[in-house]
């Protein structure tokens, strides 16, 4: 009698283990899936893109501008999850290359606080793709938990030497992200600048 009840309490010490660690793995899966989708850098998900109320890519041939569509949004996630298989407009492609820019090079950053007028900076010669939402967002970065873009409305990004100014005014700048690293330079991306350039070849 006595050995049936310790088996009973046996499995019943087993079925409660197994329920907490179950539990446990449950926590640590939501935490990193929800940590994976606050640190992706400059976001990509559908309700961000939307958001996008203009892309321009700016050299001294001029601005090349364009709203963004849902259209836009899904042959994007198109373009990702086929490895850069299907087309997808220059637009697009800018904002992805400038969001993969800064997740892959974020940890070489520096960030200042700055007062500069979007003329003050693309003014300077110089290869830029300028992004302005119509609603404020905040952007984190995996690699660099630090670096916090909080409320984020506008940014426009050097494609030559990987410079980000951004701030919450679509008419100025509060920060300037520096590529600093003493080793390595910034790794330039010429496609990325003749696509701006509107000289990339599809």
């Amino acid at each position: 009698m006595k050995l049936r009840y310790m088996v009973i309490f046996l499995f019943i010490g087993l079925a409660l283990f197994g329920m907490l660690a179950v539990k446990q793995k449950l926590k640590q899966e939501t935490q990193r899936l929800r940590e994976e989708n606050e640190y992706q850098g400059l976001s990509m998900s559908g309700t961000v893109l939307l958001d996008v109320e203009r892309i321009n890519l700016i050299s001294a041939k001029g601005i090349l501008s364009s709203e963004i569509t849902e259209k836009d949004v899904f042959n994007l996630e198109a373009f990702v999850e086929q490895g850069g298989a299907s087309t997808i407009s220059e637009y697009l492609e800018a904002y992805y290359r400038v969001r993969t820019a800064l997740n892959e090079q974020c940890m070489f950053y520096e960030i200042m606080d700055v007062e500069k007028t979007v003329e003050e900076v693309s003014g300077a010669p110089g290869t830029y793709v300028e992004i302005i939402f119509q609603n404020p967002h905040t952007f984190r970065f995996a690699q660099q938990r630090d670096w916090i873009m909080e409320e984020t409305r506008h940014l426009l990004f050097n494609a030559e030497d990987g410079t980000l100014w951004y701030g919450t005014d679509p008419g100025s700048f509060s920060y300037c992200a520096i590529y600093s690293n003493e080793e390595n330079s910034y790794r330039k991306d010429s496609d990325f600048i003749s696509l701006v350039e509107g000289e990339y070849s599809w």
